[in-house]
Order: C-alpha cells, then structure tokens, then sequence
C-alpha cells in the first residue's frame, strides 16, 4: 500500500556470478527479467491500494539494515527465526553450512539453476516446512494458551496482515503476508538511516497506473 510500483521480476545471478550490492540493485538492477524495465516507480497514491512490489521489500531490507546496524540476515535470525525456534531458515544458505537443499525445478520439471539474489528480502527464504509451519502457527493462538506472536510478531500487525485489501491489479480481495518486528523503532533512528539512502534514486511517476478492470 505504499504506492510504490515495478516490473522487476528478478531473475537472479548465476552460481558463481558476482551478486551486486542492494543499493546498486535499487537504483538499476542487473537481474531484471526479459521484457521488465527495472524501475521502482511510486505510481499510486500511497494508501489507495494493495499491489505487490519486489522493489518494496528490497527497500525495507535496506531500512532494517541501517536502522538495526546488521544484515538483513543476522536481524532475521535474531529477532524471528531464533526466537519461533526456525533453526533451518536462512537468507544467506550456503552449501559449507551441510544443510540439505531441494533441488530447484523449472516449469517442464526439469533440474533448474539455484540463482543468488542481491534483494533477499523479496527472493531468497531457505526454509523447511517445519519451520514455515512454526512460522505459520505463531500467527494464531498456542494449543496450550500461547499467545498470538509467541512474543516475537505483534498481535495488532499480525491481524492486519489478515485483513483483505483492494487491489490495484484485480477488482477483487487480494491478500498479503508480512513479518514484521516486535518493537517500534524511535523516528529520531529512522532519520538518521540515510547513509545508503541517499545514493539511490527512484523514478517518481505522477500518474497512477490504470487498474484492471
């Protein structure tokens, strides 16, 4: 819902190809899909409705990281994953860890190429089913009185994720998932998480785009 727009499609860097920084990423990524121009537009009027935005979430992961003073990684691990006990989740896999890894297929079921991500936040989750169910099962009530958040999510953010927002590519409800942290951040730390900002620049659309009918 921030109105923020792209066409991006990230399409990832190869097994061995030098990923390129996220703010390189932001201002013109290297791994735009065929036929994807790569810009992060804002091209809604913030607020006026839900549309998914890869280029979003790769901001957000720039933001925690200033703000928290750590990767995108270790602030995940310490503040989601360690504490809900999703000890096989990752942003950062790497085949030195000894953890297993599936084998990636493409749409004719074929053994397809595990491609790197400079956004992560948008495009690399390594996870198990057990513990995207430990993630999942932390958004309702415990069987034994636990909490909705286990203490981790917050209870108000984790409704909201819930609730059905109008979207700008279907007339329809559409839903969305978010995790998001357990303490607010004070706005004086917010303002002061510009060193890595400053160097990106998005392209501002004053039009909105057209929703499909």
């Amino acid at each position: 819902t921030a109105g923020l727009v792209d066409g991006l499609g990230y399409a990832g860097f190869a097994p061995n190809a030098a990923v390129q920084s996220l703010e390189a990423s932001l201002a013109r990524p290297a791994d735009v899909s065929p036929g994807a121009n790569g810009r992060i537009e804002v091209g809604l009027e913030p607020g006026s409705a839900w549309q998914y935005s890869g280029g979003g979430y790769a901001i957000l992961q720039l933001l925690i990281e200033e703000v928290s003073g750590e990767s995108f990684e270790g602030y995940m691990q310490r503040v989601v994953f360690q504490p809900l006990g999703m000890g096989r989740s990752s942003y950062n896999w790497t085949a030195a860890e000894g953890s297993a890894l599936a084998t990636f297929y493409d749409a004719d079921s074929k053994p397809a190429t595990h491609y790197r991500f400079a956004a992560v936040a948008a495009a690399s989750l390594y996870t198990s089913a057990s513990d995207l169910a430990r993630f999942i099962q932390a958004q309702v009530p415990g069987k034994n009185g636990e909490p909705i958040g286990r203490g981790v999510l917050a209870p108000a953010l984790v409704n909201e994720s819930r609730m059905h927002q109008s979207s700008a590519r279907t007339s329809g409800a559409s839903e969305r998932f978010c995790t998001p942290p357990t303490r607010q951040v004070a706005s004086s730390s917010v303002t002061t998480a510009t060193t890595r900002l400053r160097s990106i620049r998005l392209h501002v659309s004053t039009r909105p785009q057209a929703t499909a009918s």
